[in-house]
């Protein structure tokens, strides 16, 4: 992993694509997370208004079984089952194999339009990705991160042999990492009790 530069190492990067992984099960909220509303809209809504600004197109992943989101923005259906998050990736490279995409978790009630533009200011299209440090974990956090289209190879690699983890293949490979832009940028949403106390805590804050 390098240090994140303030200036991209390419004068002629991909063109970016948004992501919002929105397939999941949410078996412990016992609802769809990204029907959630937060801000007044849900919670895929809002991700989809904050990286329209900065991707040529959002698009958003689901699996073959969900209904169709109460959304206008594009789709791609995950290829892959029950290999998680980088089957939404790796399905979203089959429809544009030629772009990065900055891909997000439906579930960051606290993204900020900052924090979506610092990690695209250090976007490094000379890496195989650039992602924040989860600061719970220390490792790179997947599901917040631009994977360049050289990432591509890699991630088969990693799905053939049932290497499902992003976050493990990112800390094996030449990545820009940041520091979290804000401590809460990161934190998702699983459970009930926990998307009650972001409520509360966005309820309070603004």
């Amino acid at each position: 992993m390098k240090p994140a530069d303030t200036k991209s190492s390419s004068k002629n990067p991909s063109k970016l694509d948004g992501l919002i992984l929105a397939g999941g099960l949410s078996s412990r909220m016992r609802q769809d997370k990204g029907l959630i509303r937060f801000h007044g809209v849900t919670q895929i809504e809002r991700t989809a208004q904050l990286l329209a600004s900065h991707c040529q197109t959002v698009y958003i992943s689901r699996n073959k079984h969900q209904s169709a989101f109460p959304s206008t923005w594009p789709t791609i259906e995950d290829l892959y089952e029950s290999i998680g998050p980088l089957g939404g990736i790796l399905s979203a490279f089959k429809t544009a194999p030629t772009h990065a995409f900055l891909v997000v978790a439906r579930d960051l009630p606290f993204l900020t339009q900052n924090s979506v533009a610092n990690l695209i200011s250090h976007r490094d299209p000379g890496t195989f990705a650039t992602a924040y440090r989860n600061t719970q974990t220390g490792l790179p956090d997947p599901l917040f991160t631009i994977y360049e289209p050289s990432s591509l190879p890699r991630l088969i690699q990693a799905a053939q042999e049932k290497k499902y983890s992003p976050a493990r293949i990112l800390c094996s490979e030449n990545i820009t990492l940041l520091e979290a832009f804000d401590h809460k940028t990161l934190e998702n949403i699983n459970t009930p009790d926990e998307l009650m106390r972001a409520q509360t805590y966005l309820k309070n804050d603004g």
